[in-house]
């Protein structure tokens, strides 16, 4: 290799390692306080470790005022907490209470971990035979809080289905041991998954866990043929919970079709709602909402909603050529829910001229394809949906 390739390697490696530095919005919550004009938000961040080959998590503190004309000062927290073996991070809509989702990569139980605000609440062990690790990959993810914070719905794994085991005489029956000498166990039923970071996953299912006794529940009447993800409590007086759900069963002819949902996610889905399980006479579901568009009609970039403040929204903005912004959006209309949507600072420092450059020299555009009469063709469709809060009877759907 001579010098000169030397050089466009180094060079290459410092683009890139200067380019892992930028941290990516991942989530945000808002705490509202007594006074209507403040409020605090927590934000989480991560950031590519190239050196362990992994990702960093980490927790930023924010306080929140709003002063007249409609003006906004974001106070942050000088330094970030680090998250150590932290799968997800929820806070209670009060703020006063944390769940910290440990998923353990062997055979070892799930932990769940309930914090007050000086001390651990609960420390929650969950076994394989009850369910696997919590889905915590953005899209079947959904951990929520219950409005009395006494009780956490999730989205896991379902436990292990039971194999068949065989020995020298052929399937062995019931009330035998695995463990007798001669005998061994079989792969059971094949199912095909959802592919890519999907492949060593079992079926999503929905469980929800009383915060103080520990005891878990599964939600019944969900068929297997259908992939949960994204629940969220209705409001309190409903005692249900709404989630987005997948059929397996969504190819030609009902044949299944799961491949690939990471990278081709626009497939067949739709709103669905249950029973709280821990009620024992559920009410019927009378839940209703009002879908709303939150990002602007004529934005190219791609918007994420991170938490509701009242009627106003944190959202973070990222496009094929722009770094992830945050925004604060304030409700200007009711009637026809629009917002105004201010550039939030954060303490991060900015790209390097290099980055900035290169990135300036790429343009992107959207291509809009006309449908005729889409109010008839389009009653019918279904469409990918992202559930991201249900609060006062408005749904926040992407």
């Amino acid at each position: 290799m001579d010098a000169s390739m030397v050089d466009e390697y180094a060079a290459q490696s410092k683009l890139l390692q200067e380019f892992v530095k930028i941290p990516s919005v991942g989530k945000a919550w808002i705490f509202n306080s007594k006074n209507e004009n403040t409020s605090r938000a927590m934000v989480s961040f991560s950031q590519s470790d190239l050196v362990a080959n992994k990702m960093r998590k980490f927790l930023l503190n924010s306080h929140i005022s709003k002063g007249a004309s409609k003006s906004l000062d974001f106070q942050w927290s000088p330094f970030p907490t680090e998250l150590t073996g932290v799968s997800a991070v929820i806070p209670s809509p009060s703020g006063e209470k944390l769940l910290l989702v440990r998923n353990a990569e062997d055979d070892s139980p799930t932990k769940l971990e309930v914090w007050g605000p000086c001390q651990l609440e609960n420390e929650i062990h969950i076994p394989k035979s009850v369910h696997g690790s919590l889905y915590t990959d953005g899209w079947f993810e959904g951990i929520s809080w219950n409005q009395e914070e006494t009780f956490i719905a999730y989205i896991a794994e379902e436990p292990p289905q039971p194999k068949p085991v065989f020995n020298d005489y052929g399937y062995k029956k019931d009330g035998s041991s695995e463990k007798d000498c001669k005998s061994w166990k079989g792969q059971g039923d094949w199912e095909e998954n959802w592919g890519e970071t999907y492949s060593k996953k079992r079926i999503p299912a929905l469980f929800v866990v009383n915060t103080s006794s520990g005891e878990v529940r599964s939600v019944k009447g969900i068929p297997r043929s259908l992939s949960v993800g994204q629940v969220i409590w209705a409001p309190s007086s409903s005692y249900c919970l709404v989630f987005v759900a997948w059929s397996s069963d969504n190819g030609f002819q009902e044949t299944p079709r799961k491949l690939g949902i990471k990278y081709c996610y626009n497939r067949p889905c739709a709103l669905y709602a249950a029973p709280d399980p821990f009620r024992e006479e559920p009410e019927k579901s009378s839940t209703y909402c009002e879908v709303s568009r939150v990002s602007p009609q004529d934005s190219d970039y791609s918007w994420n909603v991170l938490a509701l403040d009242k009627n106003n929204i944190l959202a973070v903005s990222s496009g094929l050529i722009t770094l992830p912004q945050i925004y604060y959006g304030l409700e200007v209309s009711q009637t026809g829910r629009q917002w105004e949507w201010q550039e939030v600072l954060t303490p991060f420092p900015k790209p390097s001229d290099k980055i900035s450059s290169i990135v300036a020299e790429h343009k992107f555009g959207i291509l809009k394809i006309p449908v005729s009469n889409p109010s008839g063709k389009l009653a019918n469709e279904s469409w990918s949906l992202k559930l991201v809060e249900y609060s006062e009877g408005l749904l926040i759907v992407e």
